[in-house]
């Protein structure tokens, strides 16, 4: 479930940034060589694109760095932020923050000097920083990049839509981590909210908000009040989801921890083994 969410924010991220991008144009070079280089970074990355789809990640890695390679021949910053995002936003699904992180800022670079970038572009950006900031354990960056992004999402279209909701939360696990959740607590309450107000809202992605929101409450030992916010989180997973799904296993550690920290031993133990992961196969041999 968390890899086809990841996979339709990079759809997302890498067609804002060439929408941000385009009206820059190339850098330098003849109109015609600079086309059809930028034509065959973009071709990379659609490819790409339909290779990650498949799960054929090494092959999509590929395409993504023949498109940076094509864009920066071509001397057009438009293609080359779109492949460096794509790049970046497959590192981060594997939790190769380490590598995402340059091709992120190498792509804001470019980003920030187009005056007509649209703030959700930029936004979005700014979020696949925070997350590399935050899987490396940089905080002060994750903390700077979450809030320039969420700074972004504050007005038109975008200050009550999913974009927002997404930046909302994402600072708001931030927070927690950095053991500020009182900071946290409005930023998730309003995550919840936004989500609820969409038409025929989608009880899974309702339901990450709402345990970011109750670990929260947890952590502040607020128990009984955390306890109904995790398990409507933790209920459409379940019922969605196997057990082994990565999103069921973290709602399933957060109810672990509510119950661990309130003395409550047996549940504690319950879901403890359902927030565990699966042991590895065992070659069955010939």
């Amino acid at each position: 479930m968390i890899r086809l969410h990841l996979l339709a924010l990079t759809l997302a991220v890498v067609t804002l940034v060439m929408v941000a991008c385009r009206s820059g144009g190339s850098d330098s070079g003849s109109g015609t060589q600079v086309s059809d280089g930028a034509g065959s970074a973009l071709a990379q990355i659609d490819r790409g694109l339909e290779l990650q789809a498949q799960d054929s990640l090494v092959q999509a890695e590929d395409c993504y760095r023949k498109s940076i390679e094509f864009a920066r021949q071509a001397a057009d910053s438009s293609a080359l932020a779109r492949g460096l995002v794509a790049l970046a936003r497959l590192n981060i699904m594997l939790e190769l923050y380490h590598r995402a992180e340059p091709d992120v800022r190498e792509a804001l670079r470019y980003l920030r000097k187009e005056q007509s970038a649209p703030p959700d572009s930029l936004a979005l950006v700014w979020l696949n920083l925070a997350e590399c900031g935050e899987g490396l354990k940089k905080y002060a960056t994750a903390d700077s990049a979450s809030d320039s992004a969420l700074a972004l999402c504050t007005t038109g279209s975008e200050s009550t839509g999913p974009l927002r909701a997404r930046m909302l939360r994402t600072r708001g696990r931030l927070l927690i981590r950095m053991n500020r959740e009182a900071e946290s607590e409005p930023l998730l309450r309003s995550a919840v909210s936004l989500c609820e107000q969409w038409p025929d809202p989608d009880r899974t992605a309702c339901a990450e908000p709402r345990g970011l929101l109750g670990w929260c409450l947890a952590r502040m030992g607020r128990f009984a009040e955390a306890e109904p916010w995790l398990l409507s989180a933790y209920a459409p997973l379940i019922e969605s989801s196997n057990r082994d799904d990565e999103q069921v296993r973290i709602t399933a550690g957060y109810l672990a921890e509510l119950y661990d920290r309130w003395r409550k031993p047996d549940l504690f133990a319950h879901y403890q083994a359902v927030a565990s992961p699966p042991p590895p196969e065992e070659d069955a041999g010939p």
